[in-house]
């Protein structure tokens, strides 16, 4: 169902040596906070890639130990932010449409109406169907 990439091209590693210049010193801030951390962290991202430029295969061990550290963490945190969605912004709009009595899709039936049928209007001509407004 889900598959780690540990197989990937120059193109991905080069990628990934550029993010690293960026990556690892804002980790460093976050984590650390403080100015010699931010400095090897830069260090650390600019070595990364110059190597992932110069030779990108050489950054594939680095590439997959990331990848395998923080796979669980973005399959935990996809499922909590689509939780939170659905929580926090589906559940209560359907809540709030249920008390108004928002019925758009017309799924309450009345019981004293002689038939369920919604009588249309066909359109003028068969141009209509193809105009989006």
């Amino acid at each position: 169902m889900f598959q780690i990439n540990t197989n990937p091209s120059d193109r991905q590693l080069r990628q990934f040596g550029v993010i690293c210049i960026f990556a690892f010193p804002l980790l460093a801030a976050i984590w650390i906070a403080g100015t010699s951390a931010i400095v090897v962290g830069l260090v650390l991202g600019a070595t990364l890639a110059i190597l992932g430029l110069v030779a990108p295969k050489l950054l594939k061990p680095v590439f997959i130990a990331v990848t395998v550290v923080t796979f669980p963490i973005g399959l935990i945190v996809g499922e909590l932010i689509l939780l939170m969605i659905w929580f926090g912004l589906f559940l209560p709009m359907a809540v709030v449409f249920r008390i108004i009595g928002r019925d758009v899709l017309q799924r309450r039936t009345s019981t004293d109406a002689d038939t369920f049928w919604v009588p249309r209007t066909p359109p003028r001509s068969v141009r209509k169907y193809y105009q989006q407004s």
